[in-house]
């Protein structure tokens, strides 16, 4: 497979070669030789074929030069977009896992909060006391500083008083 490819682009650069030698042959002979007379061109008609190969020939390396820098660039610049379109995804796929925490988060509020509207809202828990007992005296310290704690609600206090 690779022989193959191998051979396909030096048959390739063989085709360029000859296209371009056929070209500059031609343009040059056509410029520069016009007496058909003499059987050998002439010193006017070489100097002529010199000069206009030469130009060819330096015409199509800078050619051949500025075509493959533009390729490079162009390589670079659609690399760099494919960078930032990457870049975007990721800033957009990131925003979406946000967005989806938010919902996930606001949910977990809105059932917070219906929780504690229905904690409120039942008979059971309108009346509560709270006792908070230190029990064991084991230690002087802690049978000196025992306490209890008694809440009742509003209900209640008012009931007492």
């Amino acid at each position: 497979m690779a022989n193959t490819l191998a051979n396909e682009a030096h048959q390739r650069s063989l085709k360029d070669f000859l296209t371009l030698y056929n070209t500059i042959t031609e343009y040059c002979f056509s410029k520069c030789i016009s007496n058909f007379n003499e059987r050998s061109p002439s010193v006017n008609e070489t100097s002529c074929v010199e000069t206009c190969t030469d130009n060819y020939v330096q015409y199509n390396q800078r050619f051949m030069f500025n075509f493959v820098d533009h390729q490079e660039r162009r390589k670079r610049d659609l690399e760099s977009a494919a960078v930032e379109a990457a870049n975007k995804e990721a800033a957009v796929a990131q925003d979406a896992q946000t967005l989806e925490l938010s919902v996930a988060q606001e949910q977990n509020i809105q059932q917070a909060a219906q929780l504690l509207e229905s904690m409120s809202s039942s008979p059971a828990n309108s009346e509560f006391s709270v006792e908070t007992r230190t029990g064991s005296t084991d230690h002087p310290y802690q049978a000196s500083h025992q306490s209890q704690l008694s809440v009742d609600s509003p209900k209640n206090s008012a009931s007492n008083t």
